[in-house]
């Protein structure tokens, strides 16, 4: 790969996933996730649309590729999405962690996961209530 094409890949990344990678570093980040405290935070009603809008911007990313480019966009997709799951299950460890060292609050990994990864965490999770 050359510089270039590396550099088309890097701000194509950040363009698809910039949300959940601040949402991510928002939580892992001692002092700012008090975000995500334990009384209500507001990063917890925002966290659900991570995976949804990730997956708007990768749509947006594919719609606006001239039509002899769509096979980039759509293996940068698939392979990124494929990605996300297990980057986005550490991010969620590491989360976790934080916010348990920060404010005692225990938070279960794979909670937080499903929420990185709602609706299809509720599947994993059985639901994020416990119902």
């Amino acid at each position: 790969m050359e510089g270039t094409e590396i550099r088309r890949l890097a701000v194509l990344s950040w363009r698809a996933y910039r949300f959940a990678i601040i949402m991510a570093l928002l939580a892992i980040i001692p002092g700012c996730n008090f975000l995500y405290s334990g009384h209500g935070g507001p990063a917890w009603l925002i966290l659900p649309s991570v995976f949804p809008v990730t997956l708007f911007l990768l749509y947006r990313a594919w719609r606006n590729a001239l039509p002899e480019g769509h096979p980039r966009p759509t293996r940068f997709a698939v392979l990124s999405l494929i990605s996300y799951f297990p980057l986005s299950l550490l991010a969620a460890m590491l989360g976790a962690a934080s916010i348990e060292n920060t404010f005692g609050l225990p938070v279960q990994p794979l909670f937080f996961w499903g929420f990185f990864i709602f609706p299809i965490g509720l599947v994993f999770n059985g639901s994020f209530f416990g119902l």
